[in-house]
């Protein structure tokens, strides 16, 4: 982890054997900016890559999409990079501006709809519905259906409003989710796929 312009960063570098997990720090900044670069073209730096663009500290959202990607590319043994990258970094405005859009949050979401998010309703998650029981490893995240739906006219406005919303999930250059945490199985598919290339 390292303290920079933008924040906490995080990043992992996993090699084919799922023993040999690297952290690179405390340079992970230097190699973030000048090694490997997030954004400058997306066919060639973004190979082999996976991006999580969200907040920091990261939500629970956010903490959910980026554990799950790195516990299954280890599971899978994927040969693969691994940013968490904060939604005001330079990296994730360029990556979303060649979207043509701006990367934010759902408060940026609720900001362009001139509403305001009400968060003085207590989210009581169900534990037991289909949605929850999938992640149950990953409680600890705080994270719930519950929080996605209580989100999801965000989401649903979000690219309209010309905001490409966190959690964004990047994989060798392609958007693949944002806005909310997709299905475990769905991550799963786009990281088969990726260790198919």
């Amino acid at each position: 982890m390292v303290c920079g312009k933008g924040g906490f960063k995080i990043i992992f570098f996993i090699p084919s054997n799922p023993n040999l997990l690297y952290l690179f720090f405390p340079l992970a900044g230097l190699f973030s900016r000048h090694v490997f670069p997030i954004v400058k073209d997306l066919k060639s730096d973004l190979m082999n890559r996976i991006i999580i663009i969200g907040t920091e500290p990261p939500c629970p959202r956010c903490k959910l999409m980026t554990k799950i990607v790195t516990d299954k590319v280890i599971e899978l043994g994927i040969n693969v990079v691994i940013n968490h990258a904060v939604y005001t970094d330079p990296e994730s405005g360029a990556f979303a501006g060649q979207l043509g859009l701006e990367p934010g949050t759902a408060s940026s979401v609720a900001k362009k709809m001139n509403v305001v998010i009400d968060n003085s309703r207590k989210i009581i998650p169900d534990f037991d519905s289909e949605f929850n029981t999938e992640y149950e490893d990953y409680f600890f995240t705080n994270w719930s259906y519950e929080l996605d739906e209580h989100l999801r006219i965000y989401e649903t406005n979000a690219k309209e409003l010309g905001i490409l919303m966190t959690p964004s999930l990047i994989i060798n250059g392609e958007l693949k989710h944002s806005g909310s945490v997709p299905r475990l199985s769905q991550i799963e598919a786009w990281l088969m796929e990726l260790k198919e290339v």
